[in-house]
This record gives C-alpha cells, sequence and structure tokens, in this order.
C-alpha cells in the first residue's frame, strides 16, 4: 500500500467513535458529515440531516481544495514557506482580503503511516493547505478559531513561558494536552495509523 491516497479505503472502522462500515455514527462523533450539506455534525449547524444516509463508508471525507490550495500557496502576499503551516495561514488571514474570514484550524495531518501537528484553513467547509498543497491527506482538526474575531480571541489567551504565538495549541499545556479537543484529535490520529499498519501489515501477509 504505497499510495497515501490507499489510506483512506483502508480504515475500516470509523475513527471517530469505532463503528463499522455500514453503520450509523455514534452520538457527538466529529467525523461524521452530513451527506446534503457537508456541515460537520459536532457544529449543530445543519437542519438537513440523515444519519442513515451518512453512515460510515470506510472512507475519511475528502474536502481537501487542491486548486485554491495551490493558489494561495504561490500567492505573494503570504509568501508561504516550508514547515510554517500556521504563520502561512496566518498571513493569509491577515494580507488576503478572501481568507480574512476563513477558519484558522490547528490539528493533525495523516499520511501513509505518520501524523505530524499541521495547521490549514476552512472556508465553505472546504480544506486550503497553502504549506503543502499537493499531499493527499487525512485532516484531524482540533482547534478552531473562526475568523478575525477567533484569532484575536486566541492571541489574548495566556502563554505559557518561553511559550511562542503560534501554533495556539501550545497555550494549552504541552503539546495540546490540556485541551479535550486537541487531546481527541491527537488519539483519532493514533488509531488512523495503527490502521493503517494493521492492513499493511495483513497485505503483505
Amino acid at each position: 500500500m504505497n499510495d497515501t491516497k490507499n489510506l483512506l479505503d483502508a480504515v475500516s472502522r470509523c475513527p471517530g467513535c469505532n463503528c463499522d462500515s455500514g453503520e450509523m455514527h455514534r452520538a457527538n462523533c466529529e467525523i461524521e458529515r452530513c451527506w446534503i450539506c457537508g456541515r460537520q455534525r459536532t457544529t449543530g449547524d445543519c437542519r438537513c440531516h440523515d444519519s442513515i444516509a451518512s453512515a460510515w463508508t470506510g472512507r475519511m471525507p475528502i474536502l481537501k481544495n487542491f486548486e485554491l490550495s495551490h493558489e494561495l500557496s504561490r500567492d505573494k502576499r503570504i509568501k508561504a514557506k516550508p514547515h510554517e503551516c500556521y504563520y502561512n495561514c496566518f498571513k493569509a488571514m491577515y494580507y488576503c482580503d478572501e481568507y480574512s474570514s476563513a477558519t484558522y484550524v490547528e490539528g493533525y495531518m495523516v499520511g501513509e503511516g505518520f501524523y505530524v501537528h499541521h495547521g490549514w484553513l476552512e472556508v465553505n467547509e472546504q480544506i486550503i493547505d497553502p504549506t503543502i498543497p499537493d499531499e493527499h491527506a487525512i485532516y484531524i482538526p482540533g482547534l478552531r478559531f473562526d475568523g478575525g474575531l477567533g484569532i484575536s480571541k486566541a492571541i489574548q489567551m495566556l502563554r505559557r513561558e518561553g511559550c511562542h504565538e503560534l501554533p495556539f495549541f501550545n497555550r494549552f499545556g504541552d503539546q495540546g494536552c490540556d485541551s479535550p479537543e486537541f487531546s481527541k484529535a491527537k488519539l483519532i490520529a493514533e488509531r488512523l495509523v495503527s490502521t493503517w499498519a494493521i492492513q499493511d501489515a495483513a497485505s503483505r501477509n
């Protein structure tokens, strides 16, 4: 299983609530999305949801907009740099009017056999990643900050001694361990990588 895209097919159980393929998601599962509007169920914004139609299919929702990710990665206003995902997204919201009301997200990006801290933007239920625009990865959100107001509130949060401005998750203990949302995102990422490893080992036997 050398193609990262295959990881999306390797997850037989939902990493959010552990339901099996074909089953309805359990309550408060952050993976479940409405099949009509695409909204995440835990936000409570959806009024058109059908739990049966949105049952877990064994695939993670693929919501990344590669075209917009590429455009933003090349935008001279932000001058995106490798390994600076949080600052790239922060600058996009600050310097690009079209992203000023975007949702700034810190969480985990899961690829073939690995997961890493990562930052990206969400606009109209689509992931925009100016740092790694080509990666076919799974994005697990931990912390979300909506628009400039959300960023301002995050900046006002107390920082631990020696803690940099970004990423924000370090304001919630070491590696965000004091944030239930960020900690849960890590558990999901670990479960995905574990599932990939099991599936990969099985395919080799």
